[in-house]
This record gives structure tokens, sequence and C-alpha cells, in this order.
């Protein structure tokens, strides 16, 4: 646990998110690192869709995922309101769909 003495209940988010932050990439990012798999699993995402227009894209903690940049991995439309991707995945993979209307 951190004292921020130096500042007030109304200042001291930025300086404990920061400091979370430097414990997160200190600690437990490579102790994640070490856990993730050998071997690629298929894996296959699905996702609904509300509009037929909308673009999907998935972006995670792996290059095939486009390490956390949104853009970078665009679903594939199946029919009106469905996208999908197909790709090889280590696990665990952490990741998120994220869309453009």
């Amino acid at each position: 646990m951190s004292e921020f003495l130096e500042n007030n209940h109304w200042n001291t988010f930025s300086p404990s998110l920061n400091k979370a932050f430097e414990f997160y990439f200190k600690e437990i990012f490579y102790l994640q690192e070490k856990e993730v798999s050998i071997e690629a699993y298929e894996v296959t995402l699905k996702v609904k869709t509300l509009s037929k227009k909308d673009t999907i894209y998935t972006t995670g903690s792996q290059t095939n995922l486009g390490n956390w940049r949104p853009d970078k991995v665009k679903m594939k439309k199946v029919s009106t309101f469905e996208r999908a991707l197909t790709l090889k995945l280590k696990s665990p993979a952490q990741f998120k769909i994220t869309g453009v209307n």
C-alpha cells in the first residue's frame, strides 16, 4: 500500500493510478506472459451486430489479435447481421470487440 502524504482526497487519483500501472507492468504482466501456452489453438469468434452496416474489429493481447491496436484485425461479414473471425491463439488470450457504425 502506498501513501501520498503530499496529496489530499481530491488529487490522489493520478499518482495512485500511475503506481498501479507501475506495479502491473513490473510484477503481473511478465507473470501472465510466462503462463501463455506454447501451442496455439484455432478459435472462431462470432458477433451479432445491431446494424447491417456495422464494421467490427477485435483486439487483444497477442499478435494475431493486433496487440491491442483496435483497428488492426477486422472481422469478416458472414451474413447481414453476423461477423466472424477464425484465428490461432495461445491460451490464455485476452481480447475485446470494438466496432464502427
